[in-house]
C-alpha cells in the first residue's frame, strides 16, 4: 500500500513537468511571437509535437529501463536468512550478504547458543 501511494506521488510529477513549459510559454507569449515573425502554423504545432513526443519517449525508455534493472535485480541466486530462517527477497535491493557469509553467521549464532547453554 505505501509503495503505491509513493508511486501515485512520483507520477504526478511527470505531468507536471510538462505543463511547467506550457505555462512559461503562455507567460512569454512564444507562440505569437512565432506567428509574428512569420512561422508557418503547422510548422509550429508540428515542432511541439514533435518535441512532446522526444520527451515522452525519453521517460518511457528510462522507466521501462528502471523497471528491467529492478526485475533483473531480483534474479540473483543469493540466499539471506532471517530469524525464522526463511528467503527473504526485497523489491530490487541487492542483497547485502552472500551464502558464505550467512552460514557463517548462523555457525556463530549456534556456537554462541551452546555456549550459553553449558
Amino acid at each position: 500500500m505505501l509503495i503505491a501511494i509513493f508511486a501515485i506521488c512520483a507520477m504526478s510529477f511527470v505531468p507536471a513537468s510538462f505543463v511547467v513549459f506550457l505555462v512559461y510559454e503562455r507567460s512569454i507569449n512564444a507562440k505569437h511571437l512565432q506567428i509574428v515573425s512569420g512561422m508557418n502554423r503547422i510548422v509550429y504545432w508540428l515542432a511541439n509535437y514533435v518535441w512532446d513526443m522526444v520527451c515522452v519517449c525519453a521517460l518511457r525508455d528510462g522507466s521501462l529501463s528502471l523497471v528491467l534493472c529492478v526485475l533483473l535485480s531480483n534474479t540473483n541466486t543469493q540466499t539471506e536468512y532471517n530469524s525464522s530462517s526463511r528467503q527473504t527477497s526485497t523489491a530490487g535491493l541487492p542483497r547485502t550478504m552472500n551464502n558464505e557469509q550467512a552460514q557463517r553467521r548462523d555457525r556463530a549464532t549456534l556456537r554462541s547458543a551452546e555456549n550459553n547453554e553449558q
